[in-house]
């Protein structure tokens, strides 16, 4: 499970609104003033994520809570968006090649890339509109306590 440390902004029936920081180690190091992938994850170091969270336990706003997402599950997503596309470029281009093998590279690299594209497009429709039928979403761990000096409550500042 990988799990993360968020602060509930509001609190429905059953279900909380949560919102955690996207966190880099990056800039940590001696080197991080001569270093250009420092200066890159500053700019996306005060990024945050809000997401529903159905819970089971009485929250307030501002309670720290950790969720976690299943790992084969992101694993799994993860495989979906980057390497299918990509098979089904390749998949698109031998298929013209095979079936016209006399037409220029330029529009069987066309065809493969239209291939690629529906398939990022059914992808996107298919996390986006049904969430993969609900395997990507996060679940409720436990209520954080409150206390200034939690190594958890460190992580997530307002």
């Amino acid at each position: 499970m990988i799990e993360e440390v968020a602060i509930v902004k509001e609190v429905h029936a059953g279900d909380v609104l949560v919102e955690t920081k996207v966190k880099t180690t990056c800039g940590q190091c001696a080197v991080r003033e001569s270093c250009a992938t420092s200066t890159v994850a500053k700019a996306f170091s005060s990024k945050s994520t809000e997401f529903m969270v159905h819970t089971w336990e009485p929250l307030v706003k501002g309670d720290l809570v950790k969720v976690g997402i299943p790992e084969k599950n992101l694993v799994g997503a993860a495989f979906n968006i980057y390497l299918l596309p990509l098979f089904s470029l390749f998949t698109g281009v031998f298929i013209i090649s095979v079936a016209f093998p006399t037409l220029s590279e330029w529009f069987q690299l066309i065809f493969g890339a239209l291939c690629a594209a529906m398939t990022y497009r059914w992808l996107n429709n298919k996390y986006n509109n049904t969430n993969a039928d609900n395997q990507i979403v996060p679940v409720f761990i436990r209520k954080i306590n409150n206390e200034k000096n939690g190594s958890d409550a460190l992580h997530v500042k307002q």
